[in-house]
């Protein structure tokens, strides 16, 4: 599933994502000259201590019609409030492994620190903003709710 919203592209994926692929995507528009620099966060799904037990993966379900409405109040702002001439953002969907990547961020913007300052803002806002959860399945085969910092 993917939403479009004037110079954000936002894809759900299921399962894990591919790196290489991903940022292979982004290279498509930008070829034109204009962006000096690019940023990239990768999320990965982290080994946690929950009670004495580990999380094995993470199982993302997100409710797609509020994401698009929120990339159009919240992300857009930050793509002109930093001058980024692309972003693309990429989010797992189902379950992810330990080790597995569940997020990439990619902007692309003039300069190295509207770049920087652009992929931290949408990469916060993402996990603070966005219908977007995360279910932790434990090593014991127990889950519970994943709280994001």
């Amino acid at each position: 599933m993917r939403f479009c919203e004037d110079k954000i592209v936002f894809e759900f994926r299921q399962g894990p994502l591919n790196q290489a692929e991903c940022l292979a995507q982004t290279y498509i528009n930008i070829q034109q000259g204009d962006a000096g620099a690019q940023s990239v966060f990768s999320g990965f799904i982290r080994s946690d201590e929950k009670a004495g037990e580990f999380v094995r993966e993470i199982e993302y379900t997100a409710y797609p019609e509020m994401v698009q409405v929120q990339i159009q109040a919240v992300l857009s702002k930050i793509v002109y409030q930093n001058h980024l001439k692309e972003a693309w953002v990429f989010h797992s969907l189902g379950r992810v492994g330990v080790g597995e990547c569940c997020l990439i961020v990619v902007v692309y913007a003039a300069h190295r620190r509207e770049a920087i300052q652009g992929c931290t803002a949408l990469t916060e806002a993402i996990k603070s903003e966005l219908p977007i959860w995360g279910k932790e399945i434990l090593s014991n085969q127990s889950e519970s709710w994943k709280t994001n910092y």
